[in-house]
């Protein structure tokens, strides 16, 4: 199935390659240009049992693109329910840059970590290999030198990889755009699928996104606070079995 949806997504881009060049610098003029969240990018939800020290790391989700504050943005939904469902505090870290992709994000994000104690670390990167149309091969190559660099950084601590948004659901991307990325974002979060468990305590979230333009910010492309809350929910039930 890897191998149709490549082949398909490659045959379909080769035809339609300078229309979709058209749309997507038309795309890119008329996107408006948001902010990233504002405020402090760590924080703490207290609660009654020991902390559990929470990283975020990826790309403009994590940066908080489409939120006021952290709090209201992946990282911060995602830690308040973390510490719902397992009672305990939760110290959080987001570490985003928008545009950034995984290979940047060694030399551009990964300086960024803090040489500290990390009990897990959750992964949200992926959009942007998509809009580059990188290969299955160079993508799980640069994730695998990703995850490694994180590592030096915070140990051999359990890495939890979500899901690649549904790209073919963004509004502000028109079509074929729109279903020439989504082929292409469905191929390599299949083979991040694949590759991610492999490597040692490298875990792959699925995620389920039901809903419409009700999901989205009010530039098409980046999530709204309810998406953020349904994305960070789903992270945290996965990742509170570590901790029951």
């Amino acid at each position: 199935m890897n191998n149709f949806l490549l082949t398909s997504a490659s045959n379909v881009s080769l035809v339609l390659s300078p229309l979709l060049v058209a749309q997507g610098i038309y795309t890119r003029i008329r996107t408006p240009r948001l902010n990233d969240a504002t405020g402090a990018t760590e924080g703490i939800i207290t609660a009654e049992n020991p902390p559990i020290r929470l990283l975020v790391f990826g790309e403009s989700t994590v940066a908080g693109m489409g939120a006021l504050t952290h709090e209201e943005a992946l990282t911060g939904q995602t830690a308040k329910f973390l510490s719902e469902k397992t009672d305990r505090t939760v110290q959080w870290n987001a570490i985003g840059l928008s545009g950034v992709t995984a290979k940047r994000a060694v030399n551009e994000l990964v300086p960024q970590i803090k040489k500290e104690n990390v009990d897990v670390v959750i992964m949200a990167i992926g959009v942007n290999d998509t809009m580059k149309l990188n290969s299955p091969r160079r993508w799980t190559k640069d994730l695998s030198c990703l995850i490694s660099a994180i590592r030096e950084r915070t140990g051999d601590v359990p890495v939890f990889f979500s899901a690649i948004p549904p790209v073919e659901k963004f509004p502000a991307l028109p079509q074929p755009l729109r279903g020439v990325l989504g082929l292409r974002a469905k191929v390599l979060d299949r083979a991040a699928q694949r590759y991610l468990p492999t490597l040692s305590s490298v875990n792959y979230v699925s995620i389920n996104i039901n809903g419409g333009n009700e999901l989205f910010c009010e530039d098409g492309f980046h999530p709204s606070v309810l998406l953020y809350e349904k994305w960070g929910e789903q992270l945290a039930e996965v990742t509170s079995k570590l901790f029951q």
